[in-house]
């Protein structure tokens, strides 16, 4: 059977998902800036095939309300203990969050977790995907915990200001002893801004 010839536009049929498809997929890319292009597409549309078939209802896009589903089911348990668990028990808990593997896969390779995941680090690195600087990641960071004491917003001001190259590390390590020293005492997003903006202002940096 030969294909009939196509001579205008009007006889091409595009599907009507298409277009939502392919935003989808250029957003993934964008986020996650893949260093192989191909094999992430090839991953990318495979877990989409089979959360179809499997009637799997996910966003399109990593939530701050699926980072705090993650917190709650391995934070919560855990608040006096260490905060690095095995990576089957952190992928584990990863199952019901509604969380793309693509997802979980960025904010990995992100935070260079190997064997173990420190799932404290873990969510800090997601709440910049969801941020457009380190102040507002660091709101973010607020809004998935509820409260932070000094020594978790240390270790996550710490980890994710590290990633930021126009950041001086004299600075980051600063910031990071000062909240350090104030170890389980509560402490604020006001007074985190309070102190990076004096800190900004001293150094030059952003």
């Amino acid at each position: 059977m030969t294909a009939e010839p196509l001579y205008s536009p009007e006889q091409i049929a595009i599907p009507e998902d298409l277009a939502t498809i392919l935003k989808h997929y250029t957003k993934a890319v964008v986020r996650t800036q893949p260093e192989n292009l191909l094999q992430f597409s090839k991953e990318y549309f495979e877990e989409l095939y089979y959360q179809k078939v499997n009637n799997i209802s996910v966003g399109e896009k990593l939530t701050i309300q699926q980072l705090i589903l993650l917190r709650e089911k391995l934070g919560d348990r855990r608040l006096s203990t260490s905060t690095r668990v095995s990576r089957v028990e952190f992928l584990r808990a990863c199952d019901g969050t509604g969380m793309l593997k693509l997802d979980i896969d960025a904010i990995l390779q992100l935070g260079n977790f190997a064997a173990d995941v420190d799932w404290l680090e873990f969510l800090a690195f997601g709440a910049t995907l969801l941020s457009q600087d380190l102040v507002s990641s660091v709101k973010t960071c607020f809004e998935i915990f509820g409260s932070l004491t000094g020594e978790r917003l240390s270790s996550i001001f710490q980890a994710i200001a590290l990633k930021d190259k126009n950041i001086p590390q004299k600075f980051v390590f600063e910031v990071a002893r000062h909240f350090r020293d104030k170890k389980q005492a509560t402490v604020t997003l006001a007074e985190f801004e309070t102190m990076f903006r004096a800190g900004t202002n001293a150094t030059g940096s952003r």
